[in-house]
């Protein structure tokens, strides 16, 4: 993993030290931690990449999107491109991380109130012990070739597929098709369609339409949902950039700073500057 810097942003990209055409690496926990600068990982990060923590203990956490994670065994926890995520640095966690290009994944697309681990079963967590194992057999003896990446992708993949097998909730089977339609325009249109009614004129849908198929997957109303998004988005942007809450404000599509400083206190109780201070110094 590599940091870069640009306009005040801290993305994490992939670039494996192996080898720079390899799509998927397999590290230990501890193995990062002692080739990272450990003050750099304890702080909020917004990686550009698919990365999953198997869990092999109970001991320890991982922060995703400011939910703190608890270690479990067959815990399998992924992180996804823009999803801000603090590592436990104060011990090496007994987990086995696998990072993945944003290119080669075919996980489901992310929605709000979507977890973001599952827990496997002592079959599934054999079958992740495999596929991690034969991964990292594929990475020592990586040449660049072809054929090798697609294995490898493959390999990653059935990761993706264990993880939603034993989270039944990321089957889009099971989720009404409005709903899934609204979601997706959601995390395309954000930044400049912030009203249901809005979305529904888009989608072809009536408000009142939209707000049945979410309370049925989520049990929140659309306009809950849609609030949620932007609020988890706002965070994001508070803790991995230094941009001043103005242009946060301007980048989320609030045609005032004022009015996003309202909306985000009516919905987190906190001022976007009090949130930054407080997730920043407890990093």
């Amino acid at each position: 993993m590599v940091e870069s810097g640009q306009m005040g942003i801290s993305p994490v990209n992939f670039e494996s030290r192996r080898h720079p055409r390899l799509p998927i690496e397999v590290v230990e926990h501890y193995e990062l931690l002692t080739r990272s600068a450990q003050p750099h990982l304890a702080t909020p990060q917004r990686p550009s990449f698919y990365l999953f923590l198997l869990m092999r203990d109970n001991k320890g956490f991982h922060t995703v999107d400011f939910a703190k994670i608890s270690a479990q065994p067959g815990r399998l926890i992924l992180v996804r491109p823009g999803h801000v995520q603090v590592f436990d640095t104060k011990a090496a966690l007994n987990a086995t991380m696998v990072l993945s290009q944003p290119a080669t994944s075919s996980t489901h697309p992310w929605f709000p109130g979507q977890g973001s681990y599952c827990d496997l079963d002592d079959d599934a967590i054999a079958t992740a012990d495999n596929l991690i194992e034969e991964l990292r057999g594929q990475q020592a003896r990586f040449g660049g070739d072809q054929p090798t990446i697609r294995l490898m992708i493959a390999l990653f993949n059935a990761l993706v597929v264990l993880c939603d097998k034993a989270d039944a909730e990321a089957n889009d089977e099971h989720l009404p098709e409005v709903y899934i339609a609204f979601r997706n325009a959601i995390e395309t249109d954000l930044t400049h369609r912030h009203d249901v009614v809005d979305y529904a004129r888009h989608l072809g849908y009536s408000a009142r339409t939209i707000t049945r198929a979410c309370k049925s997957a989520t049990g929140q109303t659309a306009k809950q949902v849609l609030a949620e998004r932007i609020v988890l988005e706002g965070k994001r942007l508070l803790v991995h950039t230094d941009n001043p809450a103005a242009t946060i404000s301007s980048q989320l599509g609030f045609s005032e700073a004022t009015n996003f400083n309202k909306f985000f206190v009516r919905y987190t109780n906190q001022t976007p500057s009090n949130f930054r201070h407080l997730h920043r110094r407890t990093a």
